[in-house]
Parts: structure tokens; sequence; C-alpha cells
């Protein structure tokens, strides 16, 4: 457990850091608390020349326990119609997220792998 917690420490060190990848804001809420780990909130803003350029979207990701032998779960908390994000959920449906998985990927993977779903 203490490893786990040290990669995730690691991981959000990184975003914080070395910032987010492109078109990525921290999500500042009254309720977010900075020191829980398990989850991660932040905005994201539409790619240029694409359908979605116009807008911004609330992404969170919830980290397991057993991060980084289980992925996160993203889920976008504003509406998007995209093919790989169920409607009812806001759940992202990514193979990376699934069966592709590795531990050694980092949630700065997961956040680009996010935007290239776009």
């Amino acid at each position: 457990m203490i490893s786990n917690s040290r990669r995730l420490i690691a991981d959000h060190a990184d975003l914080h850091n070395n910032g987010l990848p492109p078109n990525y804001l921290f999500c500042v809420t009254d309720n977010q608390h900075s020191d829980d780990l398990s989850q991660l909130l932040v905005m994201l803003a539409g790619p240029h020349g694409t359908p979605y350029s116009a807008g911004l979207w609330r992404l969170q990701l919830r980290i397991p326990e057993d991060y980084p032998a289980s992925p996160p779960k993203a889920t976008f908390r504003t509406r998007i119609w995209h093919p790989n994000v169920e409607q009812s959920t806001g759940a992202v449906c990514v193979d990376t997220l699934k069966r592709d998985w590795e531990p050694k990927l980092t949630l700065r993977d997961i956040l680009v792998v996010r935007y290239g779903i776009s």
C-alpha cells in the first residue's frame, strides 16, 4: 500500500509541478479537498479544428486503492456527445482504461489518452 501511495503522490506531483497536458486546467471547487489524492478533477477545453473546439468539459478521475495495479475511472461531469463516452453516466470507454491498462501508465498518460478521443 505504501508503494501505491508513493506512486499516486508522484503522479499528482508531476501534474502540479510540470503542468497539465495541453487543453487541460485544474478545476477548483468548494467541496474539493486538496489532500484527497483519490480524485482528480480537471477542465478540458475542446481542441481547435474539431467540433468540440468551443466546449469546456469537467472530467473526473477516480483512482482506486490498488492503483496502479488497476486503472482510474474517468467520467465526464459535463455532458459531452462522443462515441467513447457513455451517454447516461459520462464514463469514458477507451481500451487504455480497461483491457490495455498497464501499471506503468501515469495520470498524465491517462489525460493524454483522454484528450486523444476528442
